[in-house]
């Protein structure tokens, strides 16, 4: 998993984002491919290290959250609720825009989060919190805003009568 994430993070940030630390790109103009890989797999081995010390030292405090089926619902309803209200804006209603959409999911977000960490009722709820309020916010703003419904209603659920 340590490999996984170094991987990820060195590929998708450090080489997309060119931020490389200098003692990586500090390769003379004839250095091999061999050279440059070198080095990169020397930072990529330095970042594992650190990955684990953090993932260690974060281990010993996680008995504090609650138990494991509280600690996965509370991270997957503080996203999966919104983002279900998001794809359910744009397949039921023809007058969705992004920035009702957007908007929506942030709010949405932002009151799950809230309840995550500020309130007693049970973790169940954050998912039905964060969708109806992504839905309600979203679809307002949409309204709001006035634009004109789409004319793709093959992009739309309907249900048909025949």
């Amino acid at each position: 998993g340590l490999n996984s994430c170094t991987t990820s993070v060195t590929t998708d940030f450090f080489k997309r984002f060119n931020r490389m630390p200098k003692w990586v790109q500090d390769l003379t103009p004839g250095a091999s491919a061999i050279e440059r890989t070198s080095r990169e797999l020397q930072f990529s081995r330095i970042l594992t290290l650190i990955l684990g010390a953090v993932v260690s030292v974060m281990a010993c405090f996680v008995g504090q959250l609650g138990s494991i089926i509280e600690i996965t619902n509370k991270l997957v309803n503080s996203f999966a609720g919104p983002m279900a209200a998001v794809f359910l804006l744009g397949m039921l209603t023809r007058k969705s825009e992004a920035s009702g959409a957007f908007w929506g999911l942030l709010i949405g977000s932002v009151l799950t989060s809230y309840f995550i960490f500020f309130s007693d009722i049970s973790f169940l709820w954050f998912g039905p919190v964060g969708l109806s309020t992504t839905l309600i916010v979203g679809y307002s703003i949409s309204q709001l805003r006035g634009g004109p419904p789409t004319d793709r209603t093959d992009l739309v659920f309907q249900i048909s009568s025949s």
